[in-house]
């Protein structure tokens, strides 16, 4: 699922080719059939791209993969229209080997995109949809920022865009650019020296930006983490652990921006299930919506429905006796566990060492249904912290029996 329209009527997905572009320098996406479901019927359109997306007025933006050239993804950007099932072109013959993005203006009618300038840097650009008219806003890379990595790049209201930029001490640098191109100075508004990079757009009511740790490289205290970002007070806060790796698409707004949905699957490097949380950004609260299942999420979208659903109640609804592999896993200094009971029932979750001793005794009372997360700091019950090693845990609900291993670095 790649988008949804403005009234909520149609979806826009693409169907998967199991093809994939070889280059010299790693795998490139294929060009995918694009549909569109509308009243309970699909219609394959006589197009085909990567990352589509709806225009306000219905159109599709959508990118087409020309060829792969050595180290460069070659492609095009189109608008095709419903009306007439007509394609505009847009942008033509832009290399990207640095990792491509594009995204639609909040009043529809201007794209920005990224594209390669020389080796190690890439030009920002804005282009009109309708005149095609396109405005050079900045290069980043060469002298600026030696073997940058730019993450997607975002509008927000008073017509800035926002992005990081990692370079090659993986420094993550936070900056605003204005979009109109009359002052092409970049404004750095923080740095990370932990792998922070932009998740997802700016919260126009509470002038936050939400970023999340970079979940392939791999640290324990920060891994997969969410955080938001005040332009009024330049403070990073932590939000919430997702639980998994984040995927660009998976992410989504409420209609009062105060609250984000966050899809996220594997663990880069240890198996962990996927799921979908809801992290409230005035409180921090989070809530879980989706089960964690080994699995990607290939899209959320929030719909502006009149129809009121109580996120909470479906987080409640467990299909079945459940234990979760923990994570993170490996861990230091703390992970969490995760279950899901069917029915009410008295609970018993204990920690043991790999001879079977009881370390600590994590939960021992009852519970009523739904879905559970309790963690352990690695101590023992006494409070003191135990060594670095393998564990299992261990839970109990009514005739329920489960045990997985987790393991503790130092």
């Amino acid at each position: 699922m790649q988008d949804i329209s403005d009234n909520g009527n149609k979806i826009l997905f693409t169907a998967n080719q199991v093809e994939i572009h070889l280059g010299n320098d790693g795998i490139f996406p294929a060009n995918e059939s694009i549909m569109v479901y509308n009243n309970g019927t699909i219609d394959t359109l006589n197009i085909t791209g990567i990352d589509p997306r709806f225009t306000n007025n219905g159109d599709i933006i959508f990118r087409e993969i020309i060829s792969v050239d050595n180290y460069n993804e070659i492609y095009r950007l189109y608008k095709f229209s419903i009306t007439d099932s007509s394609q505009t072109l847009i942008v033509d013959s832009a290399y990207s080997s640095a990792g491509f993005t594009y995204k639609i203006s909040p009043d529809n009618q201007k794209i920005v995109y990224t594209k390669d300038s020389g080796f190690d840097s890439q030009d920002i650009r804005v282009v009109n949809i309708d005149s095609g008219i396109e405005t050079f806003i900045t290069t980043i890379g060469d002298e600026q920022i030696s073997e940058i990595w730019l993450s997607d790049i975002y509008w927000c209201n008073d017509s800035y865009l926002y992005f990081s930029v990692r370079d090659s001490s993986h420094l993550y640098q936070l900056f605003k650019i204005n979009s109109s191109g009359e002052n092409d100075t970049l404004t750095q508004l923080t740095f990370y020296e932990n792998g922070l990079r932009t998740l997802a757009t700016i919260d126009s009511h509470l002038n936050k930006i939400v970023l999340t740790s970079d979940s392939c490289t791999y640290d324990s205290t920060r891994h997969n983490c969410l955080f938001t970002y005040d332009f009024e007070t330049n403070q990073t806060s932590y939000v919430g652990y997702t639980g998994g790796c984040l995927l660009p698409t998976t992410q989504a707004w409420s209609n009062d921006n105060s609250k984000v949905a966050v899809g996220f699957g594997f663990n880069c490097f240890f198996g962990s299930p996927g799921g979908i949380k809801v992290f409230d950004l005035d409180n921090g609260n989070e809530t879980m919506i989706a089960a964690p299942r080994y699995m990607w999420w290939s899209g959320i979208f929030w719909i502006n429905d009149s129809t009121d659903v109580e996120i909470t109640d479906v987080s409640n609804l467990p299909n079945q006796f459940m234990l979760y592999q923990n994570y993170p896993n490996p861990f230091n200094p703390t992970t969490t566990l995760q279950y899901e009971l069917l029915e009410d029932s008295f609970v018993n979750v204990t920690i043991y060492d790999i001879l079977g001793n009881v370390v600590n005794n994590l939960v021992n009372a009852n519970q009523s249904y739904g879905y559970k997360s309790i963690q352990w700091d690695a101590t023992n019950n006494q409070g003191e912290p135990v060594s670095a090693g393998v564990y299992l845990y261990k839970i109990q609900a009514g005739n329920f029996v489960d045990t997985k291993k987790m393991i503790l670095l130092k």
